[in-house]
């Protein structure tokens, strides 16, 4: 009888030592899982939820801040990048938004503590210290700084002097023209002292040069259709230069005489 009490303690004792190492094992699967989740949950872009493993930060968030930074919209961007850096805190380009926003802001001082804190996050980042550079030479820092606002001409006076602008090139126009027009309608001078009657066209056109324009008349034709005599007429200004050419035989043409028209 004693020895059927000591087996059945000993499955029951068998059984509460299965169930404790069975709980065990689902108490350290569930913690697993609960890392698992923390893990995802801290990979995940606080702004649109993307699951991000592959990059140091949300790409697509960052461009929509500097798009809204872009876009007049510095609260926007402040927000967005604000809540990127709740899982990127070191980012280089989250830090530039957030020192561009207070510079919108005319916060000079903290856009250039989170300037130098992008610029010492990547020392490589060229933004983030040309930023610095910027304002760091502004009034106050031993540079020139941004210029002041700028001076409204008067509306008036604007008026006035493009008017006058434009009267002063319709001016010079004009002169232009008439230069051009008085060189281009001026007679063309000729030394008729170079030329003598008897020379032939080709020696005229050597003193003279081309003629300005020719005519051509032939006469004299004889019963079978032949050519016997031709007369050429070139002028050069107010003057007509004749060359007749007796025939037969086609001699040279030769100047015969000179009139002034």
């Amino acid at each position: 009888m004693t020895c059927g009490v000591d087996i059945a303690c000993y499955r029951r004792r068998e059984a509460e030592e299965a169930r404790l190492r069975e709980a065990a094992i689902q108490a350290e699967e569930e913690a697993a899982r609960q890392a698992a989740a923390r893990e995802a949950a801290a990979r995940r872009c606080p702004c649109c939820g993307t699951a991000i493993y592959d990059a140091p930060c949300c790409h697509a968030c960052t461009e929509t801040a500097l798009a809204c930074l872009a876009a007049s919209n510095p609260d926007r961007a402040l927000e967005i990048a604000q809540s990127l850096r709740t899982v990127w805190p070191n980012d280089p380009d989250l830090l530039n938004i957030v020192g561009a926003v207070h510079e919108a802001r005319h916060d000079g001082e903290n856009a250039l503590l989170y300037y130098r804190a992008a610029a010492a996050a990547a020392p490589r980042a060229h933004e983030a210290h040309a930023n610095v550079a910027r304002l760091t030479s502004a009034p106050g820092r031993g540079g020139p700084g941004p210029a002041g606002p700028r001076k409204r001409v008067p509306l008036g006076l604007a008026i006035g002097v493009g008017v006058g602008c434009m009267a002063a090139i319709a001016v010079v126009a004009v002169v232009l023209a008439v230069l051009f027009l008085g060189a281009s309608v001026a007679p063309r001078s000729y030394d008729m002292s170079r030329v003598a009657i008897g020379m032939t066209e080709d020696e005229v056109r050597s003193a003279l040069g081309p003629a300005e324009h020719t005519q051509s008349m032939s006469s004299g034709y004889a019963m079978a259709g032949v050519e016997t005599s031709r007369t050429d007429y070139w002028y050069y200004g107010p003057y007509q230069l004749v060359f007749t050419t007796p025939l037969p035989g086609y001699s040279e043409p030769r100047l015969e005489s000179i009139n002034k028209y």
